[in-house]
């Protein structure tokens, strides 16, 4: 039997020690400046500080969808200037979040964060509705949650970008039928996807050489191409 791995932090675990704190009555000993401001908070009265931008962060943390909202963004790996003009609040309020309540630092690696995600609880709507937005920041990243959370999208997406991103994965849909048998259902459905690699193809092609190379292009215009001549533009040259 092989020995069980160490297991990782909780994202939240600065929160984790002031609550067991809290609840032990220890004091808490060597913590950063986030610990112990959360720690102030959480116990009130003449140690605490008023501090907006914790308790702006605490707030997200609070409300289930911007809980999940924030901590998928985080997961995307957008950084807080980023995320900050995603919701319209403060860098330092994103910076609370990101080590009281998700600090993703806690996942070694890309593995483990999708094992971390994978694992997350589907009971009710509001943790089904958190690990769907989880998944979908791993797999699209953070401009994907912005635009599906309808947060500010100020910077406009490249053409030459979209055109990568959907080649990128019709090549690969087009390339799934290799392990399947030639005639089976799998096979079928991803060898549907070459025409779009191929119209892909031809667009960026387009785009980089700045004229109208496309076999479609060329033959919509061979047929819109009209030589008839009237019968009266060339009665002088009939004879007989």
């Amino acid at each position: 039997m092989l020995p069980r791995p160490t297991f990782i932090k909780s994202p939240a675990w600065r929160l984790d020690l002031c609550l067991k704190a809290m609840k032990t009555g220890n004091p808490l000993a060597n913590t950063c400046e986030y610990t112990a401001s959360m720690h102030q908070f959480l116990e009130g009265g003449d140690n605490y500080s008023p501090n907006s931008e914790l308790e702006e962060a605490y707030l997200m943390y609070y409300l289930p969808q911007s809980r999940s909202i924030l901590s998928s963004l985080l997961i995307s790996g957008a950084d807080a200037p980023r995320i900050s003009q995603y919701i319209d609040s403060s860098e330092g309020s994103i910076l609370y979040f990101s080590k009281l309540f998700f600090d993703i630092s806690v996942f070694p690696n890309k593995l483990v964060m999708k094992d971390f995600i994978d694992s997350l609880p589907e009971t009710s709507s509001v943790e089904a509705n958190y690990k769907a937005l989880m998944r979908s920041a791993f797999s699209l990243g953070d401009r994907y949650i912005a635009w599906k959370m309808s947060l500010n999208l100020s910077e406009q997406l490249l053409t030459q970008d979209i055109n990568n991103d959907i080649l990128e994965d019709a090549y690969w849909r087009a390339r799934e039928h290799k392990p399947f048998s030639i005639d089976s259902n799998k096979a079928k459905e991803s060898r549907a996807w070459v025409p779009q690699v191929l119209r892909t193809l031809d667009s960026m092609t387009t785009q980089q050489t700045g004229g109208e190379l496309s076999v479609e292009s060329l033959r919509l215009k061979l047929v819109k191409t009209d030589t008839t001549v009237s019968i009266k533009d060339i009665s002088s040259e009939v004879r007989g």
